[in-house]
């Protein structure tokens, strides 16, 4: 209400014996006509809202709030009461009780609905006349925007890498080129001389062309990850690229005792992929399944569907999982748990699902299992928005 507002009211009060029923029903009516609709704008924000009283008493409470951090809806008792969650509650006891203003404290809660989520909270005092008259506190769900400041920081990474790693792949790709030569110049003189001294150099060289090869190959997949993917898209059915590489495993599979479940949407859309990365990408992320099983029930389940104009493949295992710090840098190259792992694998699954125009998401927690969602975008001719008896308009 502004300040004329404020003083029509007031005059109105002071002379409300001199205006008839009809009149003083109509202004009443208009007044609460005018408060409904300002709780239709509040509740229909996507921030939530919540004002206290200046006693610190939960004055109004919007819908988004009540969703984002499960507060009641009851008014005119403390806030720390009406807040399930024990952190937030003593946080904004204690920043009212202050007088404090503060923007943007974060919080990690787990919804009910959409698992964890990251959480705004602002609070902010209400002044009239110099006075402190109630306390503005506003809720906001910012974990879309952190999970797309760490893709940025994720895509920069990569980025900067890419010039280093054409110079450092040359300058060694070109030294075990010919040292792998030499190697085999060696060999083959090695077999006119001496046996039992050729015998054991021959057990020497063996190791070296062994380390070669395996240097050469982190080179490669080192240049794979850093250059950009040379994709040639084609239509088709992701569940039948999903089928070949669940067969290519299946031995795998049977070796550790593996149950393999797979649920795949029928009818899907046919969708742009380049079946050889999507390929790789499923096997790298089935592998690492595998090699977090432990011993007992081991099983892992895909599932494909259509959702929001996305196919969405999840795969999920139950595994012994990824610990908090692990998961802070599960995208980052060279980050790797195991001892002979080049940390290079989920590098690529992200750049590959990445270069298609979909995304990664990952959910794992230590001694639960692990879950990977790829999403790849459908052609919009291939999802039409309205059906007319039967056939896309």
């Amino acid at each position: 209400m502004s300040n004329s507002d404020k003083k029509f009211v007031l005059k109105l009060a002071q002379n409300i014996h001199r205006i008839d029923k009809e009149q003083v029903q109509t202004l009443i009516i208009e007044m609460m006509q005018e408060s409904e609709q300002m709780k239709i704008v509040l509740h229909s924000l996507q921030e939530g809202i919540v004002v206290l009283t200046e006693d610190h008493l939960i004055q109004f409470v919007n819908i988004p709030a009540q969703r984002l951090i499960s507060m009641s809806k009851k008014t005119n008792i403390p806030i720390e009461e009406g807040i399930l969650d024990p952190d937030i509650g003593l946080f904004l006891k204690t920043a009212v009780a202050e007088q404090s203003n503060v923007i943007e404290k974060e919080f990690s809660i787990t919804n009910d609905r959409k698992g964890a989520r990251i959480i705004s909270l602002s609070v902010l005092p209400l002044v009239q006349d110099g006075t402190i008259v109630g306390t503005l506190i506003t809720i906001r769900d910012i974990t879309e925007k952190r999970m797309k400041e760490v893709q940025l920081q994720q895509a920069e990474h990569l980025a900067s890498l890419t010039t280093l790693t054409a110079g450092v792949a040359h300058e060694i790709k070109n030294p075990l080129a010919s040292m792998s030569i030499h190697l085999q110049l060696i060999q083959k003189k090695l077999k006119i001389q001496d046996v039992s001294i050729a015998n054991i150099i021959y057990e020497h060289l063996d190791v070296i062309s062994e380390e070669i090869d395996r240097l050469n190959r982190t080179i490669v997949d080192f240049l794979f990850a850093a250059r950009p993917v040379n994709i040639q898209p084609v239509k088709q059915n992701i569940n039948t690229v999903i089928i070949e590489v669940l067969e290519f495993l299946r031995y795998e599979f049977e070796e550790h005792s593996i149950r393999v479940q797979s649920d795949l949407a029928e009818m899907l859309p046919e969708i742009a992929i380049d079946d050889r990365y999507v390929k790789q990408s499923l096997l790298s992320i089935l592998k690492n399944a595998i090699s977090a099983m432990t011993e007992g029930k081991a099983s892992i389940s895909v599932t494909t569907k259509e959702e929001k104009g996305s196919i969405r493949i999840t795969i999920v295992d139950n595994g012994i999982g990824i610990d908090p710090e692990t998961m802070k840098n599960i995208f980052q190259p060279f980050y790797t748990t195991k001892e002979s792992g080049s940390g290079l694998g989920l590098t690529m699954v992200y750049k590959i699902v990445k270069d298609h125009g979909g995304d990664v998401a990952i959910r794992s927690k230590k001694g639960e299992g692990t879950s990977v969602t790829l999403l790849f975008p459908v052609p919009q001719s291939a999802n039409p928005l309205i059906e007319k008896e039967g056939h896309p308009v």
